[in-house]
């Protein structure tokens, strides 16, 4: 029977996987922006290999005692279970803090190539249907043997026609997305008459030079018109996102790097989460902080 608050618990452990990830993040972070750091990077009496042997020597805080021991954070994969494990621990080798945080991510499959593995799988069920054929025609099987095999293999059958038939459902409901492109096709309507609203108002003022009609043009736009285009682009693509990449083209500033940082806009119809299965739910194994820094 399932519990009450089993939903309560999965979405702990999805949080609890988001928590891990934010306090890396920041970690990383407060580690590229530290003053220390840039001014080991923009001394150029250094030599790369002098700036490089520096920064492995700068200790950061510990995420849970504050002490300048660092944080160790590591992913671990569990070869018998078959899964990653997220850690975080006390960089005090010696005497480490309470700090120990083990959480199961979960695991995840593209779609696309689930949907490949189960073709391959009717490829192979297919193969050993024309086998039971051919050695039945050709009399290396009785009919009786040849019934035995084939119901052997009749659950898989099923099986795998089932799984691939929803696989393929699940990955067309994403790609093409009738309700989403409704929405698109009736906002697009709706932004194109309030333009010509937006429009109507621009004329008049250079017509009347009345300053009623700049300032409703204004609010057409600012309340209207912007929160219309963010909703479409929304709708139009999953992911956007500004893509940095430095002169030596890694995305990082550091001590390699001469120039300027390009950027890049980076629209996705489908982000890679969508295009995700997940086959075990996240699980935290273990999370002790110092009770100052429990969340």
């Amino acid at each position: 029977m399932k519990h009450l608050y089993d939903n309560y618990f999965i979405n702990f452990n999805y949080m609890s996987v988001d928590e891990y990830y934010e306090i890396k993040n920041k970690y990383d972070f407060e580690i590229k922006t530290s003053k220390a750091r840039k001014k080991i990077i923009k001394n150029d009496t250094l030599s790369i290999k002098e700036k490089r042997s520096l920064l492995s020597q700068l200790k950061h805080k510990c995420i849970s005692c504050e002490r300048p021991v660092g944080t160790i954070f590591k992913t671990i994969f569990d070869s018998d279970k078959e899964f990653r494990i997220l850690t975080a621990r006390c960089g005090d080798k010696l005497a480490p803090c309470k700090l120990n945080i083990q959480v199961n991510p979960g695991s995840y499959n593209s779609i696309p190539s689930i949907i490949d593995f189960y073709e391959a799988e009717n490829e192979k069920i297919k193969q050993d249907v024309i086998t039971i054929k051919n050695q039945t025609l050709f009399g290396f099987m009785t009919n009786e043997t040849a019934i035995d095999e084939y119901n052997k293999i009749k659950e898989d059958i099923n099986n795998n026609a089932y799984l691939l038939d929803k696989f393929i459902s699940l990955h067309n409901d994403i790609v093409n997305n009738k309700e989403k492109d409704t929405m698109i096709r009736n906002k697009m309507k709706t932004l194109y008459s309030t333009i010509n609203v937006y429009k109507e108002h621009v004329d008049k003022y250079d017509e009347t030079q009345d300053t009623q009609d700049v300032l409703e043009a204004v609010r057409i736009y600012d309340k209207q018109i912007s929160p219309l285009l963010k909703e479409i682009s929304s709708l139009k693509y999953e992911n956007v996102s500004i893509h940095a990449e430095t002169k030596n083209g890694d995305g990082d500033e550091d001590e390699n790097d001469t120039g300027k940082v390009m950027y890049h806009l980076v629209q996705q119809k489908y982000s890679t989460e969508s295009m995700e299965f997940n086959d075990h739910e996240p699980e935290v194994i273990s999370w002790s902080m110092s009770e100052k820094n429990h969340f």
